[in-house]
């Protein structure tokens, strides 16, 4: 076929016979034999030829438009679509792709005119419906979204992938049983694809049904090895049961998982406790949130225990409180130059070098220090203050992606305080709290002078309790050793692992759950009753 058509080129080209519309039709379908052999430069070749034969060939214009898409060059690719909208305005194709144009540029608004012209020109335009139905989704729009899905299994009742959407709409809202219906019929309709099966395995997991979860995420790998997000979500629950042994190797799945960063790249070696390191130099460096490395950063002493030197890389706002730890030879802020190393480790894969299990958890009752001049100053900072001092902190980073159901409203935290003094570790506060803040006479907000970490060290050096969601500063008051009480949601995060009060990663903190998905009073009742048996 490919040889056929490059014949008939080469015969138009030497100004054969051929008809105008004839060679147009021949050039256009060499290009699409390109497309489909990846040459995408002979592809856009021949579109355009095809174009200058034929300038009202609709099918060109869609296919160049693609092909220019594909080789990474959507602004070209939106001129050469507007160009098929001046000849053939009515073909709902054109339509079709400039919305495509707008979600690749994040414009959503103007790819929902498009899709719905589309829709206009041809309503049962499945791609459309799809597409369309996942920017209403996302938004927020769910009844809308859910009319878009529909309707496209009502064009096409055979698609996996509407069911799947039209899935992710109830789950979105909470409606788990109407979801999982929706994934067991995207299963019958393609047993093949491992995205119902993975997503019945979440599921499952948010309800707390574990072994269930497990086995989703098991038939998710068998039909769907190349999934890593089921490696990274079989992580989660492992760790989170107390499964360190098998949940730490899932746990390297987790780069580039749901908006994470991708590893980082260096020339040197990955370093997971396989090799000797005595007389190298290693960097240790921190990844995702700041509370993460300070958990982790309990390793390094273990690694420069095996003769090695480390240089240790964290974010800018933990420099200072870290800049004198143990075991470094030279602590760093990201982004800083670095010295020669031999090898490196993230700091969340050390777990993982030394083989952690819940018995062998370097769990020292403090592994971090302050500078005394920092602790005085927020000594007589804090001096006017009653017995006893109590540092609160009620909601985490807003862009977290469990925010949600992880943090509380200060107005909701207050009725649980009573009259007791307390200081506000929060270092970014909530338009929806200041009111509830600037009320409430008993809390001393200290916020515009947490400049660094190092100022939150100091001032929780200066009290007696810290109350705290699962954010940063939970890890901060138990790497410092002071008795911390860490509200926590139903399904928390993996390192306070299920149905216990205490913690194996700081022997101060002390756990209060939500009883069941969503709901804070159990918690709020046992922190209470706490508290008056701590200080009446």
């Amino acid at each position: 076929m490919f040889g056929v058509l490059k014949k008939l080129l080469s015969r138009s080209d030497a100004g054969s016979t051929m008809s105008p519309s004839a060679a147009a039709q021949t050039y256009y379908d060499h290009g699409k034999v390109c497309q489909q052999g990846g040459d995408l430069d002979g592809a856009i070749r021949d579109f355009r030829h095809a174009i200058e034969l034929d300038p009202e060939n609709r099918l060109a214009y869609r296919d160049w438009c693609l092909a220019l898409v594909q080789k990474g060059d959507p602004a070209q690719a939106r001129k050469v679509i507007q160009r098929g909208l001046s000849v053939a305005p009515l073909f709902p194709d054109f339509h079709y792709y400039l919305g495509n144009l707008h979600s690749l540029a994040g414009e959503s608004e103007k790819a929902v005119a498009c899709y719905r012209k589309a829709l206009s020109l041809n309503p049962d335009y499945v791609e459309v419906l799809l597409n369309l139905g996942t920017i209403l989704r996302d938004s927020g729009q769910f009844h809308a979204a859910e009319d878009c899905f529909r309707h496209a299994i009502k064009v096409g009742p055979d698609s996996a992938y509407a069911y799947i959407n039209l899935g992710l709409v109830f789950f979105k809202q909470g409606q788990f049983d109407t979801a999982a219906e929706c994934y067991r019929k995207a299963i019958a309709c393609d047993p093949s694809d491992g995205a119902p099966y993975l997503n019945l395995g979440i599921m499952a997991f948010m309800e707390g049904r574990m072994e269930e979860s497990l086995a989703w995420y098991g038939k998710t790998l068998e039909v769907a090895p190349g999934l890593t997000l089921a490696y990274y979500n079989r992580s989660m629950l492992r760790l989170l049961t107390g499964d360190l042994r098998h949940g730490l190797p899932d746990y390297e799945y987790r780069w580039g998982q749901l908006g994470a960063a991708p590893p980082r790249s260096f020339p040197q070696p990955l370093w997971l406790g396989e090799t000797d390191l005595a007389g190298k130099t290693i960097l240790l460096h921190g990844e995702q949130g700041m509370g993460d490395t300070l958990q982790f950063v309990r390793y390094v002493t273990l690694v420069a225990a095996q003769g090695t030197r480390v240089v240790l890389e964290v974010q800018p706002a933990l420099r200072k409180l870290l800049d004198a730890f143990p075991g470094t030879s030279a602590v760093l802020s990201t982004g800083d130059p670095l010295p020669d190393f031999d090898c490196h480790c993230p700091l969340m894969s050390l777990p993982l070098a030394f083989k952690t299990e819940l018995a062998t958890i370097p769990a020292a009752p403090r592994y971090l220090t302050v500078a005394e001049e920092r602790i005085q100053h927020w000594a007589a900072r804090l001096e006017s203050l009653g017995a006893p001092r109590i540092g609160i902190v009620w909601s985490g980073n807003a862009k977290h992606l469990n925010d949600h159901n992880r943090s509380v409203a200060l107005a909701d935290l207050l009725p649980v305080l009573g009259a007791r003094p307390a200081v506000s570790l929060q270092k970014e506060v909530r338009e929806q709290d200041l009111e509830a803040l600037r009320a409430t006479p008993t809390i001393l907000d200290i916020s515009a002078e947490l400049l660094e970490f190092a100022d939150t060290a100091a001032a929780i050096e200066n009290l007696d309790l810290v109350i705290t969601v699962d954010t940063s500063v939970a890890h901060l008051a138990g790497a410092l050793g002071k008795p911390v009480w860490i509200l926590l949601p139903f399904i928390p995060d993996w390192r306070w692992l299920l149905d216990r009060s205490d913690s194996p990663w700081y022997p101060s903190a002390r756990l209060f759950r939500q009883s069941e998905r969503g709901n804070w009073s159990a918690a709020f009742a046992a922190l209470e009753a706490a508290l008056l048996e701590w200080h009446p």
